[in-house]
């Protein structure tokens, strides 16, 4: 992925989080799939300085709370290479140039995607105040956003990250 479009994902997340509101069970958020789709070459320190400021520049933009994205989307970043070695198997730690989804099928990034994304929203709803609402609006909350978020980030993956990833397949 180029920086020009992971800058325009960026602004598409920010008017994503300034328009579109679904219900207070959902959001639609597609940070987890910008920072899962980052090429591996990446160690994980510069992948965590990259989140941090794509997580607060949206917060900023989006009049959320500061630093709630950064603090989600740095535990994602944290683990995405776990993520990502435990579908593609030992072979992710030896390719360092490949992008993450380019030998995947539709389903297996459709799981990745969504265990990035409910990594990312366990940490947000926990952070967004999880002690002040009951379980189940928590677990719904994380759960319906989850889902519709993994759609989107599959959706969006398949007709715009897809096409940079076709001379891996």
């Amino acid at each position: 992925m180029n920086a020009l479009l992971y800058l325009l994902l960026c602004i598409a997340q920010c008017v994503i989080g300034v328009s579109i509101f679904l219900s207070p069970y959902v959001m639609l958020n597609i940070l987890p799939l910008l920072i899962l789709a980052i090429p591996m070459r990446r160690s994980t320190i510069p992948l965590m300085i990259i989140a941090f400021v794509t997580g607060f520049a949206v917060d900023f933009f989006t009049d959320g709370v500061l630093g709630l994205s950064s603090a989600a989307l740095l535990c994602t970043a944290l683990l995405k290479k776990p993520i990502i070695g435990f579908f593609d198997g030992e072979e992710a730690s030896l390719r360092k140039d490949f992008t993450p989804f380019a030998r995947f099928t539709t389903g297996r990034s459709a799981v990745c995607i969504a265990v990035g994304s409910f990594i990312f929203f366990c940490v947000y709803v926990w952070l967004d105040g999880a002690a002040m609402r009951p379980v189940w609006f928590n677990a719904a909350r994380i759960c319906a956003s989850t889902a519709a978020s993994t759609l989107l980030g599959v959706v969006i993956y398949r007709f715009l990250l897809f096409n940079s990833d076709q001379k891996w397949k």
